[in-house]
């Protein structure tokens, strides 16, 4: 990590305000391929998401494994930072798959943060229900081999329905 991806990490405001008086580049990448802005989203610091952005954060970039911001973004569970990131020019890498084939929306099935707003958002702004990862899954068989919670339940429910009133044409 650079300092600032451990500024980044560890939230520290006054670290990250003086750094940026400086001319910091925003495209350096960790060992794992994250730049600032993923790191940002993967904790879900939806303030400093914001002013990493105005600063000029390229939000399309991947990291090792293929997660674009968005990616990241949900796996924080973080609804304001998906919902920035969407706001920013974010909103044409809801297609975009990771290395194992998850779109954003996939990836909110299998996430450890689930958010039903996060999956709401993501369909409301383009994702599409007919994604199948690596593994030849839909969303709704990630989301099932999921251990049982409210929030998955939730989720599943809706993702139902999406199903059915695409399918139900009469």
């Amino acid at each position: 990590n650079t300092i600032l991806h451990e500024i980044l990490y560890y939230n520290a405001l006054f670290c990250l305000n003086f750094i940026i008086t400086k001319q910091v580049d925003l495209s350096l990448t960790n060992k794992d391929g994250n730049n600032p802005l993923h790191i940002a989203c993967l904790k879900g610091n939806y303030d400093i998401v914001h002013k990493i952005i105005k600063l000029g954060a390229n939000i399309i970039c991947k990291n090792n494994i293929g997660d674009t911001c968005t990616h990241c973004a949900v796996r924080s569970g973080s609804y304001n930072c998906v919902l920035i990131i969407l706001n920013s020019g974010g909103a044409s890498t809801l297609i975009e798959k990771n290395n194992y084939g998850e779109t954003p929306l996939h990836l909110s099935a299998s996430s450890k943060r689930k958010n039903i707003k996060i999956v709401q958002l993501l369909l409301e702004n383009g994702s599409t229900l007919h994604s199948f990862n690596k593994y030849n899954e839909t969303i709704l068989k990630t989301l099932c081999k999921e251990p049982k919670t409210i929030a998955r339940e939730e989720i599943r429910t809706y993702l139902q329905r999406k199903y059915y009133d695409f399918y139900n044409t009469e």
